[in-house]
């Protein structure tokens, strides 16, 4: 398996391997959070997810053949191994995964390297310098600064600028679009693609990791709650809630019921020298 950040060309002139990556991360949104929206709605687009990699804000995790082949003739062999009394008492660790960069150095041959068939899923990585209070203002951390941290909020907003909150005023990798195909899901490729995205955002020199999380107001959901409890084990704390409808008035009618909106951080130590 191999994460990559993909760039312009890594879906040109291939609108059939975009759009397999769209129907990833919808199905996998339709999954986890289907109920929470109402029919029609979708969580992505070609245009979106092009757009995202044209700006190098995109991780895609794919299937690496050789790789893999060694890895599943390993599980055969230890199993071989077992059947006939042969205990394995030491299991070797699966390697921390790196996001691979193209570069004029190493270069990255799309083509073979992100295809339909070796697509596993994906997740956005988009950096957001630090911001400065105003003289006089101070720090603000009211729930509705935090609306303009959404991604939807960025791109419609428009007019005088919005007064930064408190956890605005460091550098955020903020990690989102998290999507896994359906068929090699609970099988911890999450936990790595995670780890391979938190690596990369303390390598430019973020401060902290931002996700964010969006769940029903007036009722449980399991999915909501599992990614609650797996992104507080990872080390993620709430710094800011809003009201989802309120925040984003214009899509407020392709929601069944009041929605909240938090915003996690997680502390990134410092890149190791180089």
């Amino acid at each position: 398996m191999r994460v990559v950040a993909a760039t312009a060309a890594t879906f040109e002139g291939r609108p059939a391997v975009l759009q397999r990556l769209v129907d990833i991360i919808n199905e996998a949104y339709m999954y986890g959070e289907g109920d929470i929206f109402r029919e029609g709605f979708q969580r992505t687009s070609p245009a979106d997810v092009e757009g995202f990699a044209k700006r190098q804000q995109l991780l895609v995790v794919v299937e690496d053949t050789a790789t893999d082949d060694k890895t599943a003739q390993a599980a055969t062999t230890t199993a071989a191994a077992e059947e006939e009394g042969q205990q394995q008492q030491q299991q070797q660790a699966r390697p921390a995964l790196r996001v691979e960069l193209d570069s004029a150095e190493h270069p990255l041959d799309w083509p073979s390297i992100v295809t339909e068939a070796s697509l596993i899923g994906c997740m956005k990585l988009v950096v957001h310098d630090a911001k400065q209070a105003r003289h006089g203002q101070g720090r603000q951390a009211e729930a509705g600064d935090a609306a303009q941290t959404s991604e939807a909020a960025r791109d419609s907003a428009g007019g005088e600028e919005a007064v930064p909150s408190a956890h605005e005023m460091v550098k955020r990798g903020e990690v989102g679009m998290f999507a896994v195909r359906r068929d090699l899901r609970s099988k911890g490729i999450g936990k790595r693609l995670f780890d391979a995205a938190e690596a990369r955002a303390q390598e430019l020199n973020c401060d902290v990791c931002e996700l964010q999380l969006l769940y029903p107001r007036d009722r449980p959901h399991a999915n909501k709650d599992r990614l609650r409890k797996w992104y507080t084990r990872r080390g993620y704390r709430v710094v800011a809630s809003s009201d989802f409808c309120a925040m984003l008035p214009h899509i407020a009618a392709l929601i069944n019921g009041p929605v909240c909106f938090d915003i996690y951080h997680k502390p990134l130590p410092p890149p190791p020298p180089a």
